[in-house]
């Protein structure tokens, strides 16, 4: 079916109020061919000439009506899981009254539904931004800006991802609050003994002989993004860690461990301190803040990991580790 007709040069005039110029040969695109399908808040958007401007040909209102259709299911889903997921924050017992355990398994659990969501958003989004682009590269069109704008960016899967985000991350701020890092009668033990040492900001007894680690909290665009990565076909995210090689100091560790995992040139702003490994006893992690200065370009990414770009309130539901997430609290503090 023709989705224009063919005229000369002159105006459109519908009921006496010219609703679109043309030139001669051109094909008049019809606002009233578009289908919103409930992603706007009324029908007829006010605003919806910007996108017939902004197209250059009658087959692109077929694109902008698939589009939308699409739109409409990726929000169909957000909202669904996005339901479900709130209701089991509802149901969670109040953390004071449940075992470490349980407190520990369900934040888990919930981490792992959030982190998912978070990522269908953010692929869904980025990816419809790239087929704009795709189709006003073929087309000739300039509809990319005005479609971010007035229709993608304000879709339920992008604006209430936030809202998701900050309740799972009031909940786990809260279990950490309220859940002690060791046992009270050991750290009074461990106190007294011979061999260890009190040199931790987190004030843990630790053995004069653990492995020490470098940390990295890589940050880029004046501190708004952080850098975690994702090893091959895990789900979960962590900051770069690096192994002392011999001689090393942790510094020095930092800096060359995030170029050789992560390809990233950087220089370091300040050390954070010492952290004990929330699961390997005998590792301690000298933490540093990082911050990008570009891609080395010579990087091959040799563990094929994934390189993710978070702000601060995405880093605390995708990065699983708890170390990590220690760190990177300690960083949002300061």
């Amino acid at each position: 079916q023709d989705e224009g007709l063919e005229v000369g040069s002159g105006s459109l005039v519908e009921d006496g109020v010219m609703i679109h110029k043309v030139e001669s040969g051109t094909k008049i695109i019809s606002p009233e061919r578009i289908r919103w399908c409930g992603l706007t808040d009324k029908e007829r958007p006010d605003w919806e000439q910007e996108v017939v401007d902004a197209l250059r040909s009658p087959m692109s209102i077929a694109f902008v009506n698939e589009l939308n259709a699409e739109l409409s299911k990726i929000n169909t889903f957000f909202l669904k899981t996005s339901a479900e997921l709130a209701e089991r924050l509802d149901a969670l017992p109040p953390v004071e009254m449940s075992s470490h355990a349980e407190i520990q398994r369900i934040t888990a659990d919930v981490g792992r539904v959030s982190s998912k969501l978070r990522e269908f958003s953010v692929v869904n989004f980025t990816g419809t931004v790239k087929i704009l682009k795709k189709h006003d590269k073929n087309s000739g069109a300039s509809l990319r800006s005005v479609y971010v704008r007035r229709v993608l960016e304000v879709q339920p899967f992008h604006v209430q991802l936030g809202q998701i985000v900050r309740r799972v991350v009031g909940i786990r701020e809260e279990v950490d609050r309220l859940t002690p890092t060791l046992d009270d009668s050991f750290m009074r033990i461990s106190s007294i003994r011979p061999g260890f040492n009190r040199d931790l900001n987190n004030d843990i007894m630790v053995d004069v002989t653990v492995k020490k680690e470098a940390l990295c909290v890589v940050v880029r665009n004046s501190g708004k993004e952080i850098l975690a990565i994702r090893d091959e076909g895990s789900l979960s995210a962590h900051l770069v860690k690096a192994v002392l090689e011999s001689g090393e100091s942790t510094a020095d560790a930092a800096i060359r461990g995030v170029q050789d995992t992560a390809g990233e040139l950087v220089h370091l702003e300040r050390r954070l301190g010492e952290f004990k490994s929330a699961t390997r006893t005998n590792t301690v992690y000298d933490a540093y803040l990082l911050v990008s200065t570009g891609v080395d370009p010579n990087w091959s990414n040799p563990c094929n990991i994934t390189k993710l770009w978070l702000s601060p309130e995405q880093a605390l539901v995708s990065v699983q580790d708890n170390s990590s997430l220690r760190v990177i609290r300690s960083v949002l503090e300061s």
